[in-house]
């Protein structure tokens, strides 16, 4: 099988870190319940470009240096990488692609086939590619996932989703069929 996964909140702790800079550096107190959104300006106030301009002083922070992974992925990758082909399908920008390689070489060294950014809220406006499309185009069967968004999109008969269950993707629709949501990827993945 060929697993699909995001990096962000499902790997790696992304939001959490955020808060740390944004709390430290902006003298907030935004918690986690705060990211009803995964568009930040939508959750700190201010401007696309603003926020957008926000990450990028994250990216260059101690606090995104210091980001960890999610709990029990390490050992969750390790191991469903000894049966599957996994790719990572993330969300980041090409301007952070050499921090972006760095972290996951680091994190979850040989056990991902490609990597593969699709440059969302890039600071240059350039056009995004589609999550969707690079699921296809790549032959995905299962993508981890936490946005909402994404999980809609990339959604088929022969793709499923795991959406783990975040405060910025709440819904009071039912989630179609396909589209599993969980706490945590062990809850899925049931190897420990």
């Amino acid at each position: 099988m060929k697993i699909g996964f995001d990096y962000d909140d499902v790997l790696f702790e992304h939001v959490p870190a955020i808060i740390k800079f944004h709390n430290h550096t902006y003298n907030t107190k935004l918690t986690i319940d705060d990211f009803i959104s995964y568009d930040f300006w939508k959750v700190w106030g201010g401007t696309r470009e603003q926020a957008i301009n926000k990450m990028f002083e994250h990216y260059n922070s101690k606090f995104f240096e210091q980001a960890q992974v999610v709990e029990n992925s390490q050992r969750i990758i390790t191991q469903l990488s000894k049966h599957h082909n996994l790719e990572i399908i993330t969300a980041r920008q090409n301007e952070i692609k050499e921090q972006t390689y760095n972290s996951i070489h680091k994190f979850f060294p040989n056990k991902f086939d490609e990597i593969h950014m699709v440059n969302s809220y890039s600071k240059d406006n350039s056009k995004p590619l589609s999550k969707r499309d690079v699921c296809d185009k790549i032959g995905i069967d299962l993508l981890v996932e936490d946005s909402l968004t994404h999980a809609l999109a990339c959604v088929t008969p022969n793709r499923d989703i795991v959406l783990i269950d975040k405060p910025w993707n709440q819904t009071s629709d039912k989630l179609p069929s396909g589209i599993h949501r969980v706490k945590h990827l062990n809850d899925y993945f049931k190897i420990f």
